[in-house]
């Protein structure tokens, strides 16, 4: 048992002395000022904080361009099958169970186009729907029929009502402004505060060399 904890606290030893070794003939890299304002730039997490935002902001302000220019869209229910027993009243008042086997399937092409001055919304659609009958019965055979509106012209205009469209075009650029200056802020708030702690750095290592007869100098700081 003495040898084992004999042999644990010299590898304890040697291992400690060979990482101080290891430290003592490392290499200093020596940073200037500007280098460390680069850094915390590119590195800090404040950084890319500051970067994340203005690129959230940035996209919101696209997504509010996209309001006015033409929207196009495609929808549709293909295929829509359904096959079950629904109930059916009779003549009798009874109910009867009869089976159903249909299809529905429906496809719309639409395109927009809003107004921001006006508020106006125009709205083109074509719609094509299909209806399939797969039930052979002596009453029915299976068939199929189409309908549809070819072209089918919408105009929307709210009257007396608030125009969020108008107001947007005017208030959204300069949130986007704002949002650029703020990231700007942002990157010389991080450039003083990396100079500020570099300065106060280099203050405590001079006085670790200085002699001890030197009074220490004060230097202001605030957060």
């Amino acid at each position: 048992m003495n040898k084992l904890i004999f042999f644990a606290t010299a590898l304890i030893f040697f291992h400690s002395a060979h990482t101080q070794a290891q430290q003592a003939t490392a290499p200093e890299r020596q940073y200037t000022l500007k280098e460390i304002i680069n850094i915390a730039r590119e590195q800090s997490i404040n950084s890319k904080q500051a970067a994340t935002t203005r690129e959230i902001r940035y996209w919101d302000f696209q997504r509010y361009r996209s309001n006015y220019r033409p929207q196009l869209g495609l929808d549709g229910n293909i295929p829509g099958f359904d096959r079950r027993f629904t109930g059916v009243q009779q003549e009798d008042g009874t109910t009867a169970f009869k089976p159903v086997s249909r299809n529905n399937s429906e496809l719309n092409l639409s395109i927009r186009q809003d107004i921001g001055a006006t508020g106006t919304r125009l709205r083109l659609n074509s719609s094509l729907s299909r209806f399939d009958n797969f039930l052979d019965t002596e009453l029915y055979n299976p068939y199929h029929e189409y309908s549809g509106s070819p072209l089918e012209l919408q105009i929307t205009q709210p009257l007396f009502q608030f125009n969020e469209l108008k107001w947007d075009k005017k208030i959204e650029p300069l949130r986007y402004e704002e949002s650029q200056k703020e990231y700007l802020e942002d990157l010389e708030d991080l450039s003083l505060n990396t100079t500020r702690r570099f300065l106060i750095w280099c203050f405590r290592k001079s006085t670790w060399t200085l002699p001890r007869k030197t009074s220490p100098i004060t230097i202001p700081y605030t957060k």
